[in-house]
């Protein structure tokens, strides 16, 4: 893990509105093995199965609880977001969890054409993504919260 981050000092779009005391309480760490890291999506179904590959060839020896539906953000911005229960904290035996934030590497259009995760107006249909696609890994936040928003953009 990379240093502890101070949430007072961060950009979180989540933590924007939050009193000095309770940020002053939020134990958060980046977690570097995964920053960087990638992986390939055959399919929107496919993606619990690569996170739980991901982090089993990077974080090994956990047994990873991940959730199944990633639909959403990915069909409609092209980003895995996503926290799940993480090992207690060694130090205190606190509960921390994992919040991942990846982006779907995709070709550039040139042109009128829209980006395949640009969101569409109602009756258009969903995005054409051709798969597989690659997902690199921005921000993975060890925290004693979930979605702490470290290093994660507002999308929505």
């Amino acid at each position: 893990m990379g240093p502890r981050i101070d949430a007072r000092e961060t950009d979180s779009e989540k933590l924007e509105e939050a009193s000095e005391e309770l940020l002053s309480r939020i134990a958060a760490w980046p977690v570097l093995p995964l920053v960087g890291a990638s992986f390939e999506v055959k399919s929107v179904d496919h993606i619990a199965d690569a996170v739980r590959e991901l982090l089993g060839s990077k974080l090994p020896g956990i047994d990873w609880w991940v959730h199944e539906d990633w639909r959403g953000p990915f069909e409609k911005y092209g980003i895995v977001h996503g926290s799940m229960p993480a090992p207690p904290n060694p130090a205190t035996g606190e509960p921390m969890a994992l919040e991942l934030y990846g982006k779907a590497e995709v070709p550039r259009i040139s042109g009128p054409m829209r980006s395949p995760f640009e969101s569409r107006p109602r009756g258009e249909g969903q995005a054409a993504v051709r798969y597989p696609v690659r997902v690199v890994i921005r921000a993975a936040t060890y925290a004693n919260i979930t979605f702490p928003g470290f290093g994660v953009p507002f999308y929505m």
